[in-house]
C-alpha cells in the first residue's frame, strides 16, 4: 500500500480520475465527475473540513459601484442556499 499526499487539488482530482485510489478532493473540483458517474462517492460518512469559505473582500467605503454590488449579488444567487458543487445528486 502507498499513500500520496498533495497540496494541489488538481493533482488529487487527476489521481482520482486515473483510478489511483480513494481521494478526499474538494467537491467543487469533482462535482461534475460525480454527477456524470466518472467518480463515485464510496465513503459518504467521511468528509473534509467544513472550515473553508468563500469571501468577498472589498475596501470599506460609503460608495460601492453598481458593478461590484451586481457581482456580489450574483455570487449570493449562485452559492445560496446550496453551492453548485453540492448539486450533483
Amino acid at each position: 500500500m502507498s499513500v500520496v499526499r498533495a497540496n494541489s487539488s488538481k493533482v488529487v482530482r487527476q489521481l482520482a480520475l486515473s483510478g489511483v485510489g480513494i481521494a478526499l478532493p474538494s467537491l467543487w473540483e469533482v462535482s461534475g465527475e460525480l454527477g456524470s458517474g466518472r467518480l463515485v462517492w464510496v465513503l459518504p460518512s467521511v468528509e473534509g473540513s467544513r472550515d473553508a469559505g468563500i469571501f468577498v473582500v472589498r475596501p470599506r467605503s460609503p460608495f460601492v459601484s453598481a458593478a461590484v454590488e451586481a457581482f456580489i449579488g450574483h455570487l449570493r444567487d449562485l452559492l445560496q442556499p446550496r453551492p453548485p458543487w453540492d448539486r450533483f445528486d
